[in-house]
C-alpha cells in the first residue's frame, strides 16, 4: 500500500475517533440536561447553550489540529496554519467565489428553508418558540427538541457554507477559518427580522459591504475597519429600535 494512501486512512481514523468522542460526550450532556437545567435554574435557551458550548470549542480545536498537523501545508509561510491547496479539478469556483454551481446551491437551499419555515409544523412551532415558549409547551411540543433540531439544521447549513468556501474561493482550510461570518449571520438575521427572503436580500447587502472593504482604502481613503463600524451601527440601531417598540407596546397594553 502506498505511503500516501496509508496516511489518508490514518487521518480518516483519527478524525472519526475524535468525532466519536464528541458524539459520546454530547450524548452524556443531553442525558444530563434536565438535571442541569433544574439545578442551575436555566431556561430552555440557556440549556441549549450548555450543550452547544462544548462542541463549539472542540470544533475549533479540531480545526487547529488538522491544519497544523496531518493536513498542514509544508510549503506554507508559517504565519497561519493551513492545509494543502485543493486540486483545481475538485473546486466549484475560482477565487472570486461566483459560479453556476454555487448559485444553484444557494437558490436550492433558500427554497428548502423557506418551505421548512413557512410550510411545515416544525417551522411554525420553531418560530413561535423564540417568541413565546410557554405557548409552544401548551401545544404539546418539546422546547428542547425544537431547539436541538434548529441547532442541527443551522449547523448543517454552516457546514455547507464552509464546504463551499473550501471548495470555492478559498481552496484550502485555514486556522481561524471565517471567524467573523457567524457574527455577520446574526446581524443579517436581525436586519431581515428572521425572514428567509429578507435574509437573502440582507446577505447580498452585507456581502457587498464586505467586498467594499477591500477598496475603501483606495477609493475613499477610509480604513477597511469602517465596514465593521457600519455593521456595529446597524446592529445598534436594530437593537435600539426593537427595545423602543417593545416599550411602546407595553405602555399601550397598560393603558388599555
Amino acid at each position: 500500500m502506498p505511503a500516501a494512501h496509508s496516511n489518508r486512512w490514518v487521518l480518516l481514523v483519527t478524525v472519526a475517533a475524535g468525532l466519536l468522542l464528541i458524539v459520546l460526550d454530547n450524548s452524556v450532556l443531553y442525558t444530563a440536561l434536565p438535571t442541569l437545567t433544574r439545578e442551575l435554574g436555566a431556561t430552555a435557551t440557556q440549556g441549549l447553550w450548555i450543550i452547544n458550548a462544548y462542541p463549539l470549542v472542540m470544533a475549533g480545536l479540531l480545526l487547529v489540529y488538522v491544519t497544523s498537523g496531518p493536513l498542514k501545508d509544508p510549503s506554507g509561510s508559517g504565519q497561519q496554519a493551513s492545509s494543502r491547496p485543493l486540486d483545481p479539478a475538485y473546486r466549484i469556483s475560482d477565487s472570486l467565489g461566483l459560479s453556476p454551481t454555487i448559485i444553484v446551491i444557494a437558490v436550492a437551499v433558500g427554497i428548502l428553508m423557506w418551505l421548512l419555515v413557512n410550510r411545515t409544523a416544525f417551522g411554525v412551532l420553531a418560530s413561535l418558540a423564540g417568541r413565546n415558549g410557554t405557548m409552544v409547551e401548551w401545544q404539546g411540543a418539546r422546547l428542547w427538541k425544537l431547539g436541538l433540531s434548529s441547532f442541527l439544521i443551522s449547523g448543517a447549513l454552516a457546514g455547507l457554507a464552509g464546504t463551499i468556501e473550501f471548495m470555492g474561493p478559498n481552496g484550502r482550510i485555514a486556522s481561524g477559518f471565517l471567524p467573523a461570518h457567524g457574527f455577520t449571520a446574526i446581524l443579517i438575521a436581525l436586519v431581515a427580522n428572521l425572514s428567509v427572503l429578507g435574509t437573502a436580500v440582507a446577505a447580498v447587502f452585507f456581502g457587498g459591504l464586505a467586498s467594499a472593504a477591500l477598496y475603501l482604502p483606495i477609493m475613499a481613503g477610509l480604513p477597511s475597519a469602517a465596514i465593521d463600524i457600519i455593521n456595529a451601527a446597524i446592529a445598534l440601531f436594530i437593537t435600539a429600535r426593537s427595545t423602543v417598540i417593545d416599550k411602546v407596546l407595553r405602555l399601550g397594553g397598560r393603558k388599555t
